[in-house]
């Protein structure tokens, strides 16, 4: 039989307990919601394995303009923003691991920062701050944002999103994914090819081909 302050005592130990399992629960749903590869990493600067990966990616946009770069990525969020699903994913390219797409639309991802320009020997390439975006005249410098790059768990295979804007109305949108042969990056695929109408001041809206 218990008394009367051991009765009570229990009441308090329990009344904590109780509090708690909520914030035990929402602890728990965040740890399992993906992975977020990149974040691993010391600090948000894009790394050099990555500038190569853009540069490759670079290579391939058939201009003689100059090409001005977004100097941060963009975070493509699963619950908000761009979003494609995994399955529409792989009736383009089978081969794309979940594990890789998920590190996409990761939540948690945050946006990266380029202090180096990406390698590529065809352009004239210019980091250009988001904040004088507005003022970029489009038909003269073709200008290029990019997402962060997705990984897989063992960085064998890699997925990032491309927006170039080649004028002041139009542009395209792509998903690249790269996979690692004899430790080497090659893009094996570029699919979900859009095109984008930009206005300086408004969103871009995008039409899927």
């Amino acid at each position: 039989m218990l008394t009367k302050n051991q009765f009570s005592q229990s009441l308090c130990v329990l009344s904590r307990i109780t509090i708690l399992i909520p914030f035990i629960f929402i602890f728990n749903s965040c740890k399992d919601v993906g992975v977020d590869f990149n974040e691993t990493l010391p600090n948000p600067i894009v790394t050099s394995e990555e500038l190569k990966i853009y540069g490759m990616v670079l290579e391939e946009i058939n201009t003689n303009s100059i090409l001005v770069i977004a100097d941060t990525t963009r975070a493509i969020k699963g619950d908000a923003g761009y979003y494609v699903k995994f399955n529409d994913f792989i009736d383009d390219y089978p081969n794309l691991q979940k594990e890789t797409h998920e590190a996409l639309i990761n939540p948690l991802v945050k946006q990266r920062v380029f202090q180096n320009l990406p390698y590529d020997e065809k352009h004239n390439l210019v980091l250009q701050s988001k904040h004088t975006w507005p003022s970029i005249e489009y038909g003269i410098k073709g200008f290029v944002k990019f997402s962060h790059i997705a990984f897989n768990k063992n960085r064998t295979q890699a997925l990032l999103l491309m927006t170039h804007y080649n004028g002041s109305y139009s542009g395209w949108e792509k998903n690249v994914v790269l996979e690692k042969k004899n430790n080497e990056w090659k893009i094996v695929k570029h699919f979900n090819i859009s095109i984008t109408f930009f206005r300086k001041f408004a969103p871009s809206i995008s039409v899927i081909l």
